[in-house]
């Protein structure tokens, strides 16, 4: 629907969202467990989808999801695997559990109009060429993701 609005770039990076739960927890133990998730998330949808009986909890944040986990009043946390990465590093009895709920491409959104023509055709050539020197590549890398 976005695109009616506004022009994309070429996607830039692919991230997922998925659950994190204690290592003990299978992901057959979250069908009707509590799980945190960002309020107004589209990770909502995506774990009503895959987990329809599993209890979705409104977090404030991440990091208050985070700490509900922790406290052990939600047994999972859905969020973007690479806004979790560096948790899941420094708290390593945690993992991603399961397969990523949904998947999604990132790109950079510019407005439509012949006025906004010309930081279209400055921006989507520099993506391109991330894309193709292997600058993104490397980033991801950097970032461990």
């Amino acid at each position: 629907n976005r695109s009616r609005l506004v022009d994309f770039s070429l996607p830039y990076y692919t991230d997922s969202t998925v659950l994190i739960a204690p290592r003990h927890i299978a992901i057959n133990e979250l069908q009707r467990a509590n799980i945190a998730v960002l309020k107004n998330s589209t990770a909502i949808a995506a774990l009503q989808w895959k987990l329809p009986q599993a209890i979705v909890v409104g977090a404030d944040s991440y990091q208050a999801g985070l700490i509900s986990l922790k406290a052990g009043t939600v047994k999972a946390f859905a969020g973007d695997r690479s806004s979790l990465t560096q948790w899941l590093v420094e708290n390593p009895d945690y993992q991603i559990t399961g397969q990523p709920l949904a998947v999604h491409s990132l790109a950079i959104a510019l407005p439509r109009g012949l006025q906004h023509l010309e930081l279209r055709e400055a921006v989507f050539p520099i993506v391109e060429k991330w894309r193709k020197n292997g600058w993104l590549q490397d980033r991801i890398k950097y970032w461990g993701l």
